[in-house]
């Protein structure tokens, strides 16, 4: 009987050790030999493939200083003072590698008076809320032809002018524009059209055609042109440096100008001077003009971005006819001329960052116009029968415009991690008026703002009504984070 009770208790625990010895057998295979998870169809590609979703978020607080004697208290709108988000997107992008086919979409944070005049601060009832708004959304085919890399890209699209911020020469995008870009080089950074991006070794040419409004802007509103633009860039790498040389240059309404579309009144051509009698037209020469451009930029990521760069913008007089009175003089247009420069230089150790920049240029506000001509213009000296008014003075009679503005900045940066940033910018901008003079505020004694004429009006009259001038500037500050997903 003890007998049989031991060989039961043996066969028990041998049992038992076989298994606990086969859990542990389980335990130690199971991560070796797992079983291979399928979510698709067996020989099928995966849909999910080369699909990329991140975005920007660019908190923002800005501060523009006044001169309290200058009664100017208002502020502009959509100036980005206080808190904003500037700069801050969604991106989507879905390639399709074996194919050589990529989507991309992106959308944009905006205010609702970037395209609506239904707001308060275009003199509607609605208020500005914050909205997304379509940034990029096209179609690229990419193909090889020997040692040629080849782009197709239809739909909206960035304009050649803000490639240095894409290529990471100007790298402080959340702060502010890239020089090419703030200067006004296209109307904004991105537009629909098509282009086509060929590259090979250092070389690398851009050319397309857009509808020249900008992505914000209401499509056929000025003109029926299309732009056409082309950048060729020469990029070579030294060990931990980059070097690049930029040439882009714009043809504004090259083609696609309807022929009476800049009749008196019908446009922004040729303004109506509400005479019934009247009928003038203006030839589509008017509607055209080419800016050109040049940049230089030597990189470091770790020490160094340097920048230098020039634009010489021109727009086209035209030839204004009266329908009605053929038996009156053709009256011509002159050329108008525009240039502007500007350099950066941004300095780092490790995640400490201090950039400098300044531009010069003709126009205001920081944007090159084309306000001047190349030569005097003689014939309104010798045709002027009657005094000039008061109110218009002689120099913007007979000599072009002189209208220019100086910028400067300083940007401090803080590199948290690297696809996280926090910046403190300073600038400092001044505009000078037609007469080449400092932009000037006029303000009364009651301290409400009058004209230069009444300002002026004081010497010619003898009669002092108390209306200081004083000088204008802008001064703004900015603290802003960029953190990339």
């Amino acid at each position: 009987m003890l007998k049989a009770e031991n060989k039961i208790c043996n066969y028990f625990s041998f049992f038992k050790w076989s298994l606990f010895y086969f859990f542990i057998a389980i335990s130690f295979s199971y991560p070796i030999y797992s079983e291979k998870v399928i979510t698709q169809k067996i020989d099928e590609p995966d849909d999910f493939y080369g699909l990329r979703i991140g975005g920007v978020v660019s908190p923002s607080f800005g501060y523009r200083t006044r001169d309290k004697s200058s009664g100017l208290t208002g502020t502009n709108s959509n100036d980005q003072n206080g808190f904003s988000l500037p700069w801050t997107l969604l991106t989507i992008n879905k390639e399709w590698e074996d194919k050589g086919w990529e989507l991309e979409l992106w959308f944009e944070l905006l205010r609702a008076n970037s395209f609506s005049n239904d707001t308060t601060s275009t003199g509607g009832t609605r208020a500005d809320p914050y909205t997304l708004g379509i940034r990029r959304g096209n179609i690229q085919k990419k193909m090889a032809t020997g040692n040629f890399h080849h782009k197709f890209i239809f739909g909206m699209q960035e304009n050649p002018n803000t490639f240095t911020q894409w290529n990471g020469s100007w790298d402080w995008r959340y702060i502010d524009r890239s020089p090419m870009e703030s200067l006004g080089f296209f109307a904004a950074p991105a537009d629909l059209g098509f282009s086509w991006l060929v590259e090979s070794s250092i070389f690398q040419l851009h050319l397309g055609l857009a509808n020249g409004e900008g992505y914000r802007s209401v499509q056929n509103q000025e003109s029926s042109g299309i732009d056409a633009y082309g950048r060729f860039s020469i990029m070579p790498n030294f060990d931990e440096w980059k070097l690049g040389l930029h040439f882009i240059g714009r043809s504004k309404n090259l083609v696609g100008l309807a022929g009476n579309e800049c009749i008196e009144g019908r446009s922004n051509c040729l303004l109506s001077d509400n005479d019934v009698f009247t009928r003038k037209e203006i030839d589509l020469r008017s509607r055209k003009g080419e800016t050109l451009g040049a940049e230089i930029t030597l990189d470091h990521i770790k020490y160094l971005h340097l920048g230098l760069g020039g634009m010489i913008r021109r727009d086209y007089g035209g030839e204004i006819r009266d329908r009605l009175r053929q038996d009156l003089p053709v009256e011509y247009g002159r050329d108008q001329f525009g240039k502007a420069a500007y350099t950066w230089l941004g300095v780092g150790w490790e995640d400490i960052w201090a950039v400098f920049r300044a531009e010069a240029g003709t126009g205001s506000s920081g944007v090159m116009r084309a306000n001047f001509q190349t030569k005097d213009e003689p014939f309104q000296r010798l045709g002027l029968t009657e005094p000039i008014p008061l109110e218009i003075d002689p120099a913007t009679v007979l000599y072009s415009s002189k209208a220019y503005f100086i910028r400067k900045s300083i940007l401090l940066e803080y590199r948290i991690d690297s696809n996280m940033r926090l910046g403190l910018s300073y600038s400092h901008l001044v505009n000078h008026n037609e007469k080449g003079e400092r932009q000037r505020t006029f303000i009364d004694p009651i301290g409400d703002e009058r004209t230069q004429r009444e300002y002026e009006s004081q010497f010619i009259t003898q009669v002092n009504r108390g209306i200081l001038s004083y000088a204008r500037k802008e001064d703004r500050i900015f603290l802003r984070a960029s953190f990339i997903f």
